[in-house]
């Protein structure tokens, strides 16, 4: 059995990717001995800012990618479940989010605006997937994602 989606550990891990598989992630940057699991929403006292973070990460600082991630992964995942009400497409729209978010970290402009920016970034995905939903059942309506039946008897009578 794989561990959550959202774990990071010290070492190699395992996670489970969007497609159900287990696979080992290897941190590239070890983690420094004051993070003590899942951080906060809010940066301790002695944690630097999402600025300051920001601005590391564009520099090619993996730690600095790695504590943005930590801090807000669980307000993304949660505002995904809150709108989609699934747990596994929450969690792929917060994977995706955290991709796609740091692929862009140089397109933000203003780097204390980094976790509006980011729930703004995880709505849009899952704007994206109400979407492809109701585009799939315009396109397939006899295939509905609700019905727990996939058989084609009704469809014969």
């Amino acid at each position: 059995m794989c561990e959550p989606l959202f774990t990071i550990g010290r070492s190699d891990e395992p996670f489970r990717d969007p497609r159900g598989s287990c696979m080992t992630m290897p941190l590239s940057v070890p983690t420094p001995p004051k993070l003590g699991g899942i951080a906060s929403l809010h940066p301790r006292d002695d944690e630097p800012p999402d600025a300051e973070l920001v601005l590391r990460a564009r520099g090619g600082d993996g730690w600095a990618l790695e504590m943005l991630y930590r801090r807000h992964v669980q307000l993304v995942a949660g505002t995904a479940l809150r709108l989609l009400r699934d747990r596994a497409d929450a969690e792929d729209v917060a994977q995706e989010t955290f991709v796609l978010a740091f692929d862009k970290l140089d397109q933000l402009a203003e780097p204390a605006a980094f976790r509006g920016w980011l729930v703004r970034i995880a709505v849009s995905r899952v704007h994206r997937r109400f979407r492809a939903r109701r585009l799939h059942g315009l396109l397939f309506p006899w295939r509905r994602e609700d019905a727990g039946d996939t058989s084609f008897e009704g469809e014969a009578r």
